[in-house]
């Protein structure tokens, strides 16, 4: 559509056109996908689709791909697709820059951050998101996320391989932590706040400090190898004991026996989270203690697991539940039951204004910016064509118009002229010929009537305004269709409808211009006209 290539998609957070935007997180073992409708401030979480990635003696890189493309088949119709990559195959950095703009931030940063990096600037992929802007300043606070380029590709590889393009690449927890913007930062005073990302395969953790990210650390723990360790005291398989995990967790008030094993087989995990926590806090200037824990991803499905973590570490913690978005004025879901396994794709696809900007593929943001800047040129080139093409069309029309109602009108005048004049046919070749000739004639009959009427053009005025003086057209209803004017009398040839009119106009007939007239008998006179004889003696 022409609008969307001449409009931007949205206005700060405001779409202006409809947007479908599909989120994906790709595990070792299962890919999750979330549908978002985004429409003005609204989005609505419309699909959630998991797809197991199945185990059949291929690689991890084709199972990957079949199993997109098995998931093609259920995501319908979208405009876009975000693909994030967990913070594992990320390096995190912060910077303060001594100016504000995101296009000007965004060229500065790869010269910033090549010497902090651990591979050099040529294999990295880097990109920002703003965590705070100081314009009295002059300030941007910015984290920047790189990674190996060779890692891009390989997603990119996934979704080619599938059939289908990927338009941005994004970071989980970057998407995780716009999405604690939008839902929590507005209720949240504490100075220090941690959010956790636990999922099946590893444990994302952030810092925020006054609602910007200081620290982000992933741990090689997740909810797979709390089940591996509950195997050492249940003697299930990790299946068994993930499936128990989520239906018992660590309540002791659901089963007492499996809760402390699983609080056991925690102890590690909590253990590298409270270490993490407490030399982050450290580093911070001026140092700050941690006030609460935001717990987000597949562990909040574990019954009671907020409330071990606040015994355990010692800080209160919450959960940042799918539920708790519908009740957002801004995300409303037609999906009845939300997962907390999809709360990184949820993220992905909700795409919130602090990370709306940021992709990791810069090949597409480069391609579809050049599409777009394309598009803009062919379709105004094709407008300007087509408005030079109408206007030719136009004109052309409009002469041919303009041409056939001049022979027209020629050909009517023509008529006209040899009627009224009773041209001869040699005298009407042309319009011209026909003029010069109807000229001829006219002068020819104006110098016969002027020599003819120029002595009684004065009283034959006067009888006509007499005569349209005395008669009263309305009362009488005269129809008259034809005047007979000589020197000494009037004619009136015509008809009123009846007696009484008849009388009426014989009354007004009683002029002193006119002699008596006799009796009128005939309403009819169109035959025998009523004759009025001029009183000369009034002249």
């Amino acid at each position: 559509m022409i609008k969307r290539i001449f409009l931007p998609e949205k206005v700060g957070s405001y779409y202006l056109f409809d947007k479908r935007t599909i989120g994906i997180e790709i595990g070792l073992h299962e890919i999750f996908a979330t549908t978002v409708l985004a429409k003005g401030h609204s989005r609505t979480i419309e699909k959630l689709t998991q797809e197991p990635i199945v185990s059949n003696g291929v690689s991890y890189d084709e199972r990957v791909i079949n199993a997109l493309k098995a998931l093609s088949h259920k995501m319908g119709r979208y405009d876009e697709l975000c693909c994030i990559i967990p913070s594992s195959l990320v390096v995190f950095k912060n910077i303060t820059l001594p100016f504000t703009g995101i296009k000007k931030t965004k060229m500065v940063i790869p010269f910033e951050v090549e010497s902090m990096l651990p591979f050099t600037l040529d294999q990295a992929v880097l990109d920002s998101i703003i965590t705070h802007e100081d314009t009295e300043k002059k300030q941007t606070s910015l984290i920047v996320g790189a990674v190996k380029k060779e890692i891009v590709d390989r997603y990119i590889h996934y979704f080619t391989g599938a059939g289908f393009p990927v338009q941005k690449i994004s970071i989980g927890i970057f998407e995780l932590y716009g999405l604690y913007k939008l839902i929590e930062e507005k209720n949240d005073t504490d100075e220090a706040v941690g959010l956790i990302n636990m999922g099946y395969e590893t444990t994302e953790l952030v810092l925020l400090i006054q609602g910007q990210p200081a620290a982000i650390r992933s741990l090689p723990q997740g909810i797979i190898s709390i089940a591996k360790k509950l195997g050492t005291f249940t003697q299930g398989d990790i299946t068994e004991n993930i499936q128990k995990l989520l239906r018992s967790g660590v309540d002791e008030t659901r089963d007492t026996g499996f809760a402390h094993a699983a609080q056991r087989a925690f102890e590690d995990l909590i253990h590298e989270i409270s270490f993490t926590y407490m030399t982050a806090t450290k580093k911070v200037e001026p140092q700050q203690n941690l006030t609460k824990i935001i717990l987000v991803g597949a562990a909040g499905d574990i019954p009671g697991i907020a409330d071990f973590l606040t015994k355990e570490l010692g800080i209160p913690s919450v959960l940042l539940e799918p539920k708790k978005l519908i009740h957002n004025a801004i995300i409303k879901s037609t999906v009845p039951s939300l997962s907390n396994n999809f709360m990184p794709s949820i993220a992905a696809a909700i795409s919130t204004e602090t990370t709306s900007e940021f992709n990791l593929h810069k090949q597409a943001a480069q391609k579809e910016e050049t599409n777009t800047i394309n598009k803009q040129l062919i379709t105004s080139a094709l407008l300007l064509f087509l408005l030079f093409f109408s206007f030719t069309l136009y004109s052309f029309f409009r002469l041919r118009n303009l041409r056939m109602a001049y022979v027209q009108a020629e050909r009517e005048s023509l008529v006209a002229l040899k009627k009224n004049f009773k041209l001869k046919p040699n005298q009407t070749t042309t319009l011209a010929q026909a003029n010069k000739a109807a000229q001829a004639e006219l002068i020819k009959q104006e110098t016969t009537w002027h020599r003819l009427s120029a002595d009684n053009r004065y009283a034959l005025l006067r009888y006509l305004v007499e005569l349209s003086k005395c008669i009263n057209l309305t009362e009488t209803q005269l129809d008259l269709t034809s005047l007979i004017l000589t020197d000494t009398t009037i004619k009136l040839y015509g008809s009123v409808p009846g007696y009484p009119q008849l009388t009426k106009l014989q009354s007004q007939l009683e002029c002193p211009l006119f002699k008596r007239l006799p009796k009128l008998q005939d309403p009819n006179f169109k035959s025998e006209p009523i004759t009025l004889t001029i009183n000369k003696e009034e002249l």
